[in-house]
């Protein structure tokens, strides 16, 4: 799918970011699955402008914007670091060898899916695999003692006290919610975002805390 379509199907939610963009509070990590965009070239082809449905004139989307393998975000206070990036970096079929897995995916995993196999290569799919990258990244934590946020596998994680500080946002894709990890007023934690009916049977979109919160200096 060329991702012009894929922006255009999701114009809501690009115009949000493009306004969190403007105000210089967006920053963009690439993972396996759109890891091409390390490319300065491929970045401006496809995400410093966009086309305006109405007009058909190209208008700015991110001008000028870099993506990054990962950040690291400083809590001043604690004087504490936390490493931000996807997480296939876990997964050597999705990190090293991403150009085989992508091209697998494309010609024979998406066909097999419609037809019901899931794709044996895949951390979300695939629970032994996921067990085996989520290993991985805790080890680099704990051996480091550097607290780490990531994704790719979408199962959420937040490590009890005493464990290493591996941190999973879970999903984003999940059809009945979305969770995500959020970093507010030196604490951190683990929520849901998800539709439900209120007391009157009216879908509400509603969040809940589902682990923490944890202070940053604790980490």
């Amino acid at each position: 799918v060329d991702f012009s379509e894929i922006r255009r199907a999701h114009s809501h939610l690009y115009w949000l970011m493009g306004e969190f963009f403007k105000e210089k509070r967006f920053h963009m990590l690439y993972g396996n699955h759109n890891v091409v965009w390390r490319d300065p070239q491929q970045v401006a082809r496809h995400l410093f402008t966009t086309r305006d449905t109405i007009t058909g004139s190209e208008i700015p989307l991110f001008p000028g914007i870099t993506l990054h393998e990962g950040l690291v975000l400083h809590h001043t206070p604690s004087d504490r670091r936390i490493l931000v990036t996807h997480g296939h970096q876990g997964d050597m079929m999705s990190d090293t060898l991403w150009p085989l897995s992508r091209l697998l995916v494309r010609l024979l995993w998406k066909p097999l899916q419609i037809l019901g196999v899931n794709d044996p290569t895949s951390p979300a799919q695939n629970f032994a695999k996921r067990g085996r990258v989520e290993q991985r990244i805790m080890a680099w934590a704990e051996a480091y003692h550097y607290p780490i946020i990531c994704g790719h596998t979408h199962r959420s994680v937040f490590p009890d006290a005493g464990e290493p500080p591996y941190y999973n946002i879970g999903s984003g894709v999940h059809p009945r919610c979305i969770t995500g990890i959020e970093i507010n007023d030196g604490q951190i934690l683990l929520i849901k975002w998800w539709v439900r009916p209120d007391s009157e049977g009216r879908l509400t979109v509603t969040r809940d805390l589902l682990e923490g919160p944890r202070a940053i200096a604790a980490l």
